[in-house]
């Protein structure tokens, strides 16, 4: 049977009322096209043209559920029968230009390889079929580069400016959009209104600066424009109050910003961020190049247009403070040779060097710092170091809020005050303690030796407006390294108050806010307990209200594993038994023979800055387990030694010390709590 004779029979045999059966006949019919043998049909003769053009819009709507390549197949085979689309009239013979059509639907899925063969079947371009969003024929045909259709629908009087009416936008929109400019041309030279604003604001100068377009498309906008659109409107301002200059500068489409500012672009214009297309270049984290900068100033010099170099953004920032918060180097040393105020304060009070000195990376801060300070010594200008930001803030107190050593040091050695207080009273070493949480011992110690290398006295027992000294700022944030530290360079054990209960709980809730889990409060564990190691070190007496805050804290908030064995230490892990006989605790005893020791005699064997140290050297290999051992039988010895003289005190000491010790002994952790708060409620702390 040929192949044309089996289409009319399967036709006949369709229900074309039943949408199962149109699908089924739609089916079949692409392997027949496909393997399509003998002459080509006239479609008319076996179709209604409802029925043509119901498979054409199926086979897009289906597009994605069946094999491509037989939908483009189809839509050839249809192309080569010369099947033309004829538009259905109504009963007075109107023509109604409402019709979703299968190049519509080719469009929703972005089927651009098929839109040209489909407008070889919908060849009507005396009528623009429109969707129900407004999107016609034209507009397609703009977008989708079909230039001789565009053709016919100009030479049949078809309006250029025609928008979406969902999205505002023109033909000449979306021909630039899509970077055709043939179509640009043609749309341009008959008639295309650049000024036309989208929904948004975006005109088509807006478009070729935001869609990094080649420069020849600006010129055709000002060169091919209809005399009644000219000028082009060039410093247009979207709903974001961005004009086309400060797309260019944002997309880094230079050649395009160097046509808008020869135009006559404003430079000083402001968005509504209150920025300025130079604070656009300066924020750009990825482009350090001065280049795009000495390109707009000297334009704006040939032109006699004065750049504003300090204007201010609704933040109060100017383009140096945005160069410098992005570490552009080379753009920064371009503002600040132009004649940037380095003294300049945002809307926080910031001046350019707190921005640099409140930076993450420390070898970028810093050479951002030379420079800054190179360029002010060269034009002899002054940098107060000591400024302050509008919560008192000195850079000094940025720099250690970031962990910045080097910036540190270098703000010293310029002169920087070490015992400047912002409005909370918090000194630079009160931020060093309330630093993330974080041991970085070099950071403290840089700051005590700078400090005397430069005779600098260091108010290391200041009280801030909480009353709180840096030394219990370290103990409550649970920071063993920063206390030894303070300690050893002068703090007064006398004067310490050690940290309530909520005065830990902040602590936790901030690692909470940052979804650290079990093993960082196993961390804060063995962190609080070397706390209390250190200043015992240094001769300071815990006393009961401390040791019950401490074991209120650990209960809480969990920070230990109720079920762990504490009768000794095993593990039947053969490779971590042979890392551990490396691995020493101290210098005198392996983490392999401490582990097998009994939990009373390796208590006294190891102090928790021991562990911790070995926690955080590279050759650290120790199961968590391990580590929470070693914990817990620290804080077991220190929780025992404090359930018992709370017991006795219960007791009246009426009772042996022997007798309460084996009494204590046979109790859970949780029942030594219990003693000790029935204790306070008794009245004995």
């Amino acid at each position: 049977m040929n192949c044309l004779k089996k289409l009319k029979i399967m036709r006949e045999g369709v229900n074309w009322k039943i949408k199962k059966d149109r699908v089924e006949f739609l089916r079949q019919l692409y392997p027949l096209v496909e393997d399509w043998k003998g002459k080509l049909p006239n479609l008319r003769n076996i179709f209604r043209g409802t029925e043509v053009d119901w498979l054409l819009v199926e086979s897009m709507k289906s597009v994605n559920r069946i094999n491509a390549t037989l939908v483009d197949q189809f839509i050839g085979f249809v192309v080569r029968t010369g099947y033309k689309d004829e538009h259905q009239v109504d009963a007075d013979g109107d023509s109604s230009s409402r019709r979703t059509t299968a190049i519509h639907w080719a469009a929703k899925i972005n089927r651009s390889s098929i839109i040209p063969d489909l407008f070889k079947i919908y060849d009507r371009f005396d009528v623009n079929f429109t969707d129900k969003s407004g999107m016609s024929h034209f507009h397609l045909a703009c977008q989708y580069d079909c230039v001789d259709v565009v053709e016919k629908f100009l030479e049949l009087g078809q309006n250029p400016n025609l928008v979406v009416p969902k999205t505002g936008d023109s033909s000449l929109h979306l021909a630039l959009r899509h970077k055709h400019k043939r179509v640009v041309e043609l749309l341009l030279i008959n008639g295309a209104n650049p000024n036309l604003a989208n929904q948004v604001g975006s005109t088509a100068l807006h478009i070729v600066s935001q869609e990094k377009l080649d420069v020849d498309f600006a010129e055709m906008i000002f060169e091919l424009g209809n005399e009644k659109y000219q000028p082009v409107k060039i410093d247009v301002q979207e709903k974001s109050g961005d004009t086309p200059l400060h797309l260019a500068a944002r997309e880094v489409n230079n050649k395009v910003a160097e046509l808008l500012l020869r135009r006559g672009a404003n430079l000083n214009l402001v968005n509504k961020r209150g920025s300025t297309s130079l604070h656009i270049i300066c924020e750009s984290h990825n482009h350090d190049d001065a280049a795009t900068l000495e390109l707009f100033f000297s334009i704006n010099e040939e032109v006699n247009q004065p750049v504003q170099i300090d204007a201010q953004n609704k933040d109060g920032n100017a383009p140096l403070h945005l160069a410098l918060d992005c570490g552009l180097k080379e753009v920064a040393q371009f503002l600040l040779r132009r004649g940037a105020n380095p003294h300049l304060v945002n809307e926080s009070g910031s001046t350019p060097l707190h921005v640099i000195c409140s930076r993450y990376s420390s070898d970028e801060s810093s050479s951002l710092f030379h420079l800054f300070f190179e360029i002010t010594n060269d034009m002899h200008q002054t940098v107060d170091v000591n400024a302050q930001d509008k919560l008192g803030n000195t850079p000094l107190h940025k720099a250690l809020q970031r962990s910045n050593k080097k910036i540190t040091e270098l703000l010293l050695r310029k002169g920087a005050n070490p015992n400047m207080v912002n409005k909370y009273g918090s000194t630079p070493l009160h931020a060093i303690c309330q630093r993330d949480h974080y041991n970085d011992d070099d950071l403290a110690e840089t700051f005590f030796e700078i400090s005397r290398q430069l005779d600098l006295s260091v108010q290391v027992d200041a009280l801030d407006k909480s009353g709180r000294t840096p030394l219990q700022e370290a103990v409550a944030n649970f920071m063993p390294n920063f206390v030894d530290i303070l300690l050893t360079n002068g703090a007064d054990l006398s004067k310490f108050v050690f940290p309530t209960e909520s005065d830990f709980d902040g602590v936790f809730e901030s690692y909470l806010d940052l979804g650290y889990e079990y093993d960082s409060r196993l961390e804060q564990a063995c962190s609080v307990l070397a706390c209390v190691e250190c200043l015992e070190k240094h001769g300071y007496e815990m006393d009961r209200v401390g040791a019950l805050t401490i074991m209120k804290t650990f209960d809480k908030h969990h920070m230990l594993n109720d079920s762990m064995d504490i009768d000794g230490y095993s593990s039947d892990d053969e490779e971590f038994e042979e890392s551990s006989k490396n691995q020493m605790i101290n210098p005198n005893l392996s983490l392999y023979d401490l582990l097998q020791l009994r939990p009373a005699e390796a208590t006294e064997s190891f102090t928790m800055k021991d562990l911790m140290a070995l926690e955080n050297s590279k050759e650290f290999h120790m199961h968590v387990t391990c580590t929470e051992y070693l914990c817990e039988i620290k804080y077991r010895k220190f929780c025992r030694r404090w359930t018992l003289e709370f017991f006795l005190s219960l007791t009246h000491h009426q009772l042996p010390i022997l007798c309460c010790d084996m009494i204590v002994d046979l109790l859970t952790k949780e029942d030594w709590l219990k003693i000790c708060l029935a204790a306070v409620i008794d009245g004995k702390i």
